[in-house]
């Protein structure tokens, strides 16, 4: 009666057996021992698995958002100086770039689904852990578990959203992918203004424990399925070269940014509200700068998209530290600028490595996660050091990153698109490898 691939189950009722048996489009259920078959689309295949994984990632990264204000300025209370907050956010991507190593090996044990859920779930419960420790070595401890936690979300994410789309509308997929990020960051800069202080950290780590919802009921481990990989050191020669060195020194510009970003806003004497207003007006500009970029990378001209992001910011690099204190509009209307052009970096640089490069579409992700954790270990680093002796050490660091990405968009031609060999199982044949078209 059911399929060899149909899981049923027999649950006991008072006199009754009602049969269940669970499958991609179908519910069949028996009763009273007199089987019938019964077939109705169901949520799981009314919804599309890509929507709740956006949706498990938006929520995910509102309590992240939420974090990457708090922690600084908690950190600040406790009287920590910019160097070792800035030190804290170093270990946070070295733990995310340990996370990438490692992602593979977990995707082949745990499957993708599993991979989420326990990653949400642990970033949730260091999040609880951070609010009462005072120690700066358990923090770095706990910010590393976050970063590695971080890391096998958006590498299992990337990595499965880029094998289901053709080459024409990656662009496009992966701007929709980042608006949805940095709306969800930028919704949980929001709370600072609007949860009680003393519920902030609980705040977030609800926040991600509810992020799990979505894609643990109702997608199937087969709907966010990817291929078995290991990672090689001759696999980093195939990525692009303007891909692997974008996604690094946007990794410096962001990574100063997210770890001391909101440390501007309290030197200009900001409350928590209006620094979380400050920090959600780049999130904004990142919005809604990603789409239109996403098309004009997607229309071949990705080099001039580089170009006209890196020049932009640039001049925002230079201009926004002497806008005057009482100008605060002014301000948040530059650092909305700031952020639409250094925001949409990340993604459009990985629409290039995913598209001319033989590497399959997790391996790739992994990689370029890679390069972006290691500039954003960095950056933290340089800018704590340089806000030792230099004020607006955040603008200097990420205007010499984006001067040195403008000169490599001139001087580095694009690169030819590559033929991907996409894996695609199969119950007949378990190795079913198609070139894609």
């Amino acid at each position: 009666m059911f399929s060899s691939s149909t899981q049923v189950r027999q649950v006991r009722f008072g006199n009754y057996r009602i049969f269940c048996g669970f499958d991609k489009n179908y519910l069949l259920y028996g009763e009273g021992g007199r089987t019938k078959l019964r077939a109705f689309q169901g949520l799981l295949a009314t919804v599309n698995p890509i929507n709740l994984l956006l949706t498990s990632i938006g929520i995910l990264l509102t309590g992240h958002g939420l974090q990457l204000s708090l922690l600084p300025l908690h950190a600040r209370s406790l009287g920590w100086s910019a160097q070792e907050i800035g030190q804290t956010g170093a270990v946070y991507f070295a733990g995310f770039v340990v996370g990438c190593l490692t992602v593979p090996l977990m995707l082949n044990r745990a499957g993708s689904i599993r991979v989420i859920i326990c990653s949400s779930a642990m970033a949730a419960a260091v999040l609880m852990l951070l609010e009462t420790s005072e120690s700066i070595l358990l923090w770095c401890a706990l910010r590393f578990i976050t970063g590695w936690s971080l890391a096998a979300i958006y590498a299992t994410a990337e990595g499965w959203l880029n094998d289901h789309v053709e080459d024409q509308r990656r662009g496009r997929l992966l701007s929709i992918y980042v608006i949805v990020t940095l709306v969800g960051i930028g919704a949980g800069q929001l709370l600072l203004g609007f949860v009680p202080h003393d519920d902030l950290f609980r705040a977030g780590a609800l926040l991600m424990l509810l992020a799990i919802l979505p894609v643990g009921l109702f997608c199937e481990e087969s709907q966010i399925h990817t291929k078995r990989v290991r990672l090689r050191l001759h696999m980093f020669r195939k990525v692009p070269a303007l891909a692997s060195l974008g996604v690094f020194l946007g990794g410096i510009v962001t990574g100063s940014i997210w770890t001391l970003g909101p440390l501007i806003g309290e030197s200009r004497g900001f409350s928590l509200a209006e620094i979380g207003w400050m920090m959600n007006a780049m999130i904004v500009g990142g919005v809604l700068l990603q789409f239109p970029l996403g098309m004009l990378s997607d229309q071949g001209h990705r080099n001039r998209a580089i170009l006209f992001a890196t020049l932009l910011g640039l001049a925002c690099c230079g201009l926004i530290p002497f806008i005057s204190h009482d100008r605060v509009l002014l301000f948040n209307l530059a650092m909305t600028l700031f952020g639409g052009t250094t925001l949409t970096l990340y993604a459009l640089f990985a629409s290039i490595g995913q598209q001319a490069t033989l590497l399959t579409r997790v391996e790739t992700a992994s990689i370029l996660l890679l390069f972006n954790g290691i500039g954003s270990i960095l950056g933290p680093v340089l800018t704590g050091m340089l806000g030792s002796y230099v004020a607006n050490a955040v603008f200097v660091i990420s205007g010499l990153a984006l001067l040195s990405l403008a000169i490599a968009a001139m001087l580095i031609p694009e690169s030819k698109q590559a033929t991907v060999l996409k894996f695609e199982p199969s119950v007949a044949e378990p190795h079913n490898f198609k070139k894609a078209a």
